[in-house]
């Protein structure tokens, strides 16, 4: 074999591994199974919407054209998550259970519920988002607070800025209060 056969392999190696890297922007994202939102083997990536979709080697992240936690699987979320135009299927769950999630504004909704969105943090934060960001809670849609600590009326008073100002609540979304602690709508108070 020639210098000159390695030196193009070695390009065209190259070439595709920049490929592969770069993949992850812009790619459509789906769940393909429960498990962990930073782990790849749980999704599957196509370039187009409808196309052939295989297994991807990294995590959705906000430069992703969309993703999409499908009817049937839990996505958990324990470590930093960075989204944008995602959508949880109604039968879907994504669950927070640690660290922080940055909703980031892109065009259209950019986190959409139709199943269940749980917040199961031991913490006293809210998502953080960006300028714009839109959340709808869809029809049957189901934003679920599970912790004692959590910053719950965060999701429903608009004190202070707070998130629910970028929360659509569309006709028969559900607030699940699943924590045994009273809940105060702070717009109430005197």
């Amino acid at each position: 074999m020639t210098k000159s056969f390695f030196r193009g392999l070695v390009a065209v190696l190259l070439l595709l591994q920049s490929n592969i890297i770069q993949a992850q922007s812009g790619q459509f994202y789906r769940s393909r199974q429960t498990g962990e939102w930073a782990t790849a083997s749980n999704w599957e990536w196509s370039n187009t919407v409808n196309g052939t979709y295989t297994t991807a080697t990294a995590a959705p992240n906000n430069t992703a054209n969309s993703i999409l936690i499908q009817n049937g699987h839990t996505i958990t979320i324990n470590s930093n998550v960075s989204l944008d135009e995602t959508t949880v299927q109604a039968g879907g769950v994504l669950r927070w259970a640690e660290n922080t999630i940055t909703i980031n504004n892109g065009p259209g909704d950019d986190l959409t519920i139709a199943g269940v969105f749980e917040d199961a943090r031991n913490s006293a934060t809210l998502p953080n988002t960006t300028p714009g960001c839109m959340i709808t809670v869809m029809n049957n849609g189901v934003l679920r607070v599970t912790v004692e600590k959590n910053n719950k009326d965060g999701y429903a008073s608009n004190q202070n800025g707070n998130l629910s100002s970028n929360i659509n609540w569309q006709h028969g979304a559900v607030f699940d209060w699943a924590v045994n602690q009273k809940f105060i709508d702070r717009k109430s108070v005197v």
